[in-house]
């Protein structure tokens, strides 16, 4: 229903109508408590409090009083006549309709009307105003950016070839997406301004910054604070610590990362800290007690000595040595490995080996010649020297070298120092190069397939690993030379790692992978075993009664053949034969 705006609290009502119902005019809205047109409305107003009006005689005393039940529309119509020329009549329909005298404004009132009515308007227009220049201002920054000329680019990479050589920085600062977005902050400001700014009052000092690094530090641990105490007490916090040396200035680090997966079955991961790690005394102690204080920072620490918080590691020796009472010792194997000396080994690993160090260092031959130019210029594929990840840097840098390698060998020729660099390049065995990646070729897909992505890795940890090891014992890495390693391979891989609980548990939950179909019946056995001890928690039921009915009082000893099967048939055993719609059979099983 279109009504009219009501200007005041106290003047509205549910019984709305667009006829006045008064005099039966077109009503302009609610006035004095009840719907009334604009003559009525100032009438009232007006007489109100004029009781001598109701005593006039009427002048059309031959019209038969106001009577509602009567639907007559002449009727009406003569009656609503008389209201508007009978001032008495008028006066007194309005009391009998409900209008109110209390309602009716004095003279301060209205005072008072006015000046809000004026104060309305002044702030509506200074509103109004304060978005016409928020609009002009919007404008202006959303217009393209203007284009420098050439001689004012030229003017700007100099200044920065200047800077990031006196100041000894690396070239690719200029590409740092932090610089990129304070230069163009000081681009934005610097636009609200017509003349000329002082340089000094835009650079912060050195002390400035440090201040507010900690602000900033604070602040955001201040947001992190809340959510991760959140996931502490649910149980699902996942903190990985990790030390390492910078090997230049013999400085070491700690930095702790955690993970943690919300109810919208989302991952999330923060950095909490890169911090200088300064050992004293034992290293796992020293360990252990910097962990402690990063963790108390977010309000952590509690959840730790409850044992809430879960931690996850490589292993490294300090960071085993602070999580665990005991240390690991090194197995045999492993040992045996380790001492296997050089000049032990057959002909064909040296040869392998001998590959290895002349690919290594061709490669930084060629980067400090700076010949990756000229290698992809002639088609081939730069040479890569490190990479992140360890096996990832192997790989890549032998696939490199066999890509380019004629490339680089008639590079090499056309050079004065032809003869010296030609002699190592006559190192590389082609076939032991193609033989090392083709052994690579796995642990470089599986360390991609880890590191990639947001999605969780905890099941992978069961895929990847039987991949390797169908891999490593697959006889298309059974060359000469090759043997030796793929055989250390296998070994380092069963001392490295052992399968947990989690592991299979989260293969299993997995809908691509929940029969678990290259893991032995032992390990099976065990994922199973854990899964339902999970489920028993979760539901508060002890393995006797996990699944029997709450209305059976009968006596174990009666339960019969079928009874058992039934009871055998559980929430695991249900899931493992439950038919699953491939919607739900994706690579991220937090979806499923």
């Amino acid at each position: 229903m279109n009504t009219t705006p009501v200007n005041h609290n106290r003047y509205r009502t549910l019984n709305f109508n667009h006829e006045c119902i008064v005099c039966g005019s077109k009503a302009v809205g609610i006035n004095f408590g009840v719907s009334s047109c604009a003559p009525c409305k100032a009438f009232f107003r007006r007489n109100a409090r004029r009781k001598d009006v109701l005593t006039l005689p009427c002048h059309h005393s031959d019209i038969n009083p106001f009577d509602e039940n009567n639907t007559d529309s002449n009727d009406m119509a003569m009656r609503y006549l008389q209201i508007r020329r009978c001032s008495s009549c008028r006066l007194r329909r309005c009391f009998e309709v409900g209008m109110k005298e209390e309602l009716i404004r004095t003279d301060e009132e209205n005072q008072r009307h006015r000046e809000l009515v004026d104060n309305n308007r002044k702030r509506r227009e200074t509103l109004q105003k304060q978005e016409l220049e928020r609009e002009n201002q919007l404008s202006l920054t959303k217009l393209a950016p203007l284009k420098s000329n050439s001689k004012d680019r030229t003017v700007i990479q100099e200044e920065f070839t200047k800077w990031i050589c006196s100041s000894i920085r690396p070239f690719n600062l200029v590409s740092d997406p932090g610089l990129k977005t304070m230069l163009q902050t000081i681009i934005d400001i610097c636009k609200k301004y017509q003349g000329s700014i002082n340089i000094d009052d835009i650079l912060a000092t050195p002390t400035t910054i440090s201040n507010n690094v900690k602000k900033l530090a604070e602040y955001y641990r201040s947001l992190l604070r809340s959510i991760l105490i959140e996931q502490a007490e649910s149980g699902t916090l996942d903190v990985c610590p990790n030390l390492w040396t910078d090997n230049h200035k013999k400085i070491k680090y700690l930095g702790v990362t955690v993970y943690f997966v919300t109810n919208g079955y989302e991952l999330f991961t923060f950095d909490l800290c890169c911090t200088r790690f300064n050992e004293i005394g034992k290293a796992g102690e020293s360990a252990l007690k910097a962990i402690r204080e990063q963790l108390n920072l977010f309000g952590l620490l509690s959840y730790m000595d409850n044992n809430k918080i879960t931690f996850t590691s490589d292993r490294g020796a300090n960071i085993l040595k602070a999580l665990k009472d005991d240390t690991i010792a090194p197995s045999p194997s492993k040992h045996g490995e380790a001492n296997t000396a050089l000049s032990d080994l057959p002909p064909k690993p040296k040869e392998v080996l001998k590959t290895i160090a002349t690919s290594k260092k061709l490669v930084k031959y060629v980067k400090l010649a700076g010949l990756n130019k000229n290698i992809e210029e002639r088609g081939g594929v730069a040479l890569k020297q490190k990479c992140v990840v360890r096996w990832l840097s192997m790989s890549n840098m032998l696939e490199s070298v066999d890509a380019s390698i004629e490339h680089i060998r008639f590079i090499l020729l056309s050079k004065s120092s032809k003869s010296q660099c030609y002699f190592k390049l006559n190192n590389i065995n082609i076939d032991a190069l193609k033989d090392l990646i083709g052994l690579l070729s796995k642990l470089k897909n599986v360390s991609s397939l880890v590191q990639t992505g947001t999605r969780p890795s905890l099941h992978m940890a069961y895929i990847c690993i039987n991949k390797l090891e169908r891999h490593l014992s697959g006889i298309n890495v059974n060359a000469d030379g090759i043997d030796f390693f793929r055989k250390r391979l296998i070994q380092l891989l069963k001392c490295m790692f052992t399968f947990d609980d989690k592991h299979l548990a989260a293969a299993i939950l997995h809908p691509l992978y929940r029969k678990l179909t290259f893991a032995t019946t032992y390990f099976k056995s065990i994922a199973h075993f854990y899964i339902r001890e999970q489920l028993n928690d979760i539901l508060g039921l002890s393995e006797q009664d996990q699944f029997a009915d709450p209305d059976d009082n009968s006596d174990p000893d009666d339960i019969g053949p079928i009874a058992m099967i039934t009871f055998k048939n559980d929430e695991l055993e249900r899931y493992l034969r439950m038919n699953i719609e491939d919607i739900y059979k994706q690579s991220n099983p937090l979806k499923f």
